[in-house]
C-alpha cells in the first residue's frame, strides 16, 4: 500500500499524461484534417508573422547614414528586430508541419513537435508583439513631430504672406493714390 503523499503524486502525474496525451491526439487530428499540415493557431501565427515581417521590412533601412536622425534609427533597428522574430517564428511553424500530407504517423509527431516548441512560440509572440508596439509608438512619435514640424512651416508661411499681404496692400493704396492725382493733373 502506497503513502497518501506517493499515490496524490502518481494521480498527478497520470492525470498530466492524459490531458497531454488528448492534446497530441487533438492536434495531430487537426493536422491530419488540415490542408495547409498545420493547427489552426499555427496558420494564424503564421499570417501574423508573413505580414509583419513584409511590413517591417519596408521600414527598415539597408545600412544606417550619417545624416539619419536617432528617430530613423531607432526605426530601423525595430523592423529589423521585428524581420528577426517574424522569421523565427515561421522556422518555428516550419518544423513543426508534417513532412508528408495525410500521414498519420506524421501528423502525431508534428503535433508532438508543436506541442514541444509551444512555449518557444510563444515566447517569440510576446517578443514580437512588444517590438510591435515599440515600432508603432516611434513611428506615431515620428508623425506627430513631422504634422508639428509642418505646421509651424505653415504658419510661418501664413505669418510671412500676412506680412506680404500688407505691404502689397499699402503699395495698392499708394498706387491708387498716385493715379488719382495723375488723372486731376492738367497734363
Amino acid at each position: 500500500m502506497m503513502d497518501p503523499l506517493t499515490a496524490i503524486s502518481l494521480a498527478s502525474a497520470i492525470v498530466q499524461f492524459v490531458d497531454f496525451s488528448v492534446k497530441i491526439v487533438n492536434g495531430a487530428r487537426e493536422i491530419y484534417c488540415s490542408t495547409t499540415r498545420s493547427t489552426a493557431r499555427n496558420v494564424t501565427l503564421e499570417v501574423v508573422a508573413v505580414e509583419m515581417k513584409a511590413w517591417s521590412s519596408k521600414l527598415s533601412c539597408p545600412t544606417p547614414s550619417p545624416d539619419q536622425s536617432d528617430e530613423d534609427k531607432a526605426i530601423c533597428s525595430l523592423a529589423k528586430e521585428c524581420q528577426k522574430l517574424s522569421s523565427e517564428i515561421l522556422e518555428l511553424i516550419r518544423k513543426t508541419r508534417p513532412k508528408k500530407q495525410k500521414a498519420r504517423t506524421e501528423a502525431v509527431w508534428a503535433a508532438v513537435r508543436d506541442k514541444w516548441h509551444e512555449s518557444d512560440k510563444l515566447e517569440l509572440l510576446k517578443r514580437l508583439n512588444m517590438c510591435r508596439q515599440q515600432l508603432t509608438a516611434q513611428l506615431e512619435t515620428l508623425d506627430r513631430s513631422k504634422i508639428t514640424a509642418r505646421l509651424k512651416g505653415l504658419a510661418e508661411s501664413a505669418e510671412s504672406d500676412a506680412a506680404k499681404f500688407s505691404a502689397f496692400q499699402k503699395r495698392l493704396v499708394d498706387l491708387k493714390g498716385r493715379s488719382n492725382v495723375s488723372s486731376i493733373s492738367p497734363e
